[in-house]
């Protein structure tokens, strides 16, 4: 797997930063990824909705699951340890 990470800066082994894109730049990138991350402050920011109008799957904690009445379907929710990950992503 290739992680990548837009925005703020990660200092975390294996992931490549690609700092702040364009709009443009950024649409170009999720057309061509599969999952993301979600941020558990704002399940509907603009990046998750972008990555819906992509078709990107987004990884969201479980306990988040009542708050998410639209577009079911892309998301994915995990425990909080992400131990079923791997099974629910392959």
């Amino acid at each position: 797997y290739k992680v990548y990470c837009v925005g703020d800066e990660l200092n975390i082994y294996g992931i490549e930063n690609l700092g702040f894109l364009s709009k443009k730049k950024l649409n170009i990138l999720l057309e061509k990824t599969k999952f993301s991350l979600c941020s558990q402050e704002n399940i509907y920011s603009l990046f998750t909705l972008d990555c819906i109008n992509n078709n990107v799957k987004i990884i969201l904690d479980y306990q988040k699951k009542k708050l998410i009445n639209k577009y079911r379907e892309n998301f994915i929710f995990v425990n909080s340890k992400f131990s079923d990950l791997t099974k629910k992503v392959s």
